[in-house]
Parts: C-alpha cells; structure tokens; sequence
C-alpha cells in the first residue's frame, strides 16, 4: 500500500520509533497510518494538517468588525466580500480594509465605520451568507507536535494489533508503560487533538 496525501508519519518513522527494519508489516503499518491520520482530520473538524489548501466559504454578517474562519492559519486571502461588495486589504493598518488577526484564526475590518461584516453604510445588514471569504490556510507540513503524536498512536495500535484487549502498552526508547483501556487514546495524543481541534462552525 502506497503513501497516502493526508498521512501525517510515514513508515519509516513507525520503523524508527519502534526500532524495527522489517518490510513484512509495511502495508499494514501503511494502513494504520492512513487510518489514523483520517481519524485525525475527523477529530480535530480540519481541511488538512500537513498542507495549505484553499477555501472558498460563505458566513452569516454579524454586524461585528472581527469574522472568525473555520480553517487556520490562514496564509493569505484572495478574495473577501461583505453584501456583495469587495473589500480590500488595509495596506498600513490604519486605512480601511481588512487584516488577518494576529493569531491568524480571524480577520479583523479596519474602520468599521466604512466596511463591516453584514455593517455597511452605517446600517446594520445582517444576513445569511452574505459574507463571502476566499483564502489558503493550512500548514506547509506536518507540525512536529501531530507527527510526534500520530507516530505515538499508530506505534500503540501496532504493538497491540494483536491483543485488542490488554490495557497498558510498553513503550520503546525508555517511554514508559502507558495505561488506558483498549479503545481510548493515550492521554498525550488526545491533548495534542485537542489542541488543533477546530471548535467553531
């Protein structure tokens, strides 16, 4: 089984991990991979977790200046429009337009009183889907914290592949045992999950 786009390990680094050189498990490690790294789209609610992909939404006016995206961080936009009516960026952060938030999860209206999202002519205008965003997001690849955890995770389904049942897991490289029941994820996985899951809309 080939290397999937959205595996965020590969088996090179399952060998590594588990101190193993054998080839006869590859494609099942392949599997496990894939698998895993689907399960990590689902979770975290993402588009991808090791590239930047384009997004082309439509959101609810809130009347407000700040419009959470459902995809970060965003790398740039290329098209944002409130009503209908382009807006472009703010080229000093004081001129009116927009500007990504600092923690790029947002973008932020400069002089509201001109542009607004769904607040337009000084009249509020608050619809559905009257917000139209098109913008890259993503990460050039896989940050080091996802690949440490999904190569920790399919490492533990591999090494109890055979025996769903036991609840602790010896780790290598002086990792400890972990212990968790057979259908839970080891503690540190799911806190690194938690920490990319996308929590809004």
């Amino acid at each position: 089984m080939s290397a999937n786009a959205i595996d965020l390990c590969t088996v090179a680094d399952i060998h590594a991990y588990l101190g193993i050189a054998g080839a006869s498990d590859d494609p099942e490690i392949q599997s496990l991979i894939t698998a895993a790294s689907q399960y990590w789209l689902t979770r975290t609610c993402r588009g991808s977790l090791n590239s930047v992909q384009q997004y082309n939404e439509r959101y609810d006016g809130n009347g407000r200046d700040e419009l959470m995206l459902r995809q970060w961080p965003i790398r740039q936009i290329n098209s944002l429009s409130v009503l209908g009516m382009p807006i472009p960026a703010s080229p000093d952060y004081i001129q009116p337009g927009y500007v990504i938030g600092p923690r790029q999860t947002s973008l932020v209206i400069i002089g509201a009183g001109n542009y607004g999202f769904g607040f337009y002519a000084m009249n509020f205008e608050c619809g559905r889907l009257n917000v139209a965003v098109d913008y890259d997001a993503g990460y050039d690849q896989t940050p080091a914290d996802v690949q440490e955890a999904v190569i920790k995770q399919v490492a533990v389904k591999y090494t109890r592949r055979k025996n769903t049942d036991q609840e602790s897991v010896s780790l290598p490289q002086g990792g400890g045992v972990v212990r968790f029941r057979s259908w839970e994820l080891p503690p540190e996985v799911e806190c690194v999950i938690q920490a990319y899951r996308r929590l809004w809309p």
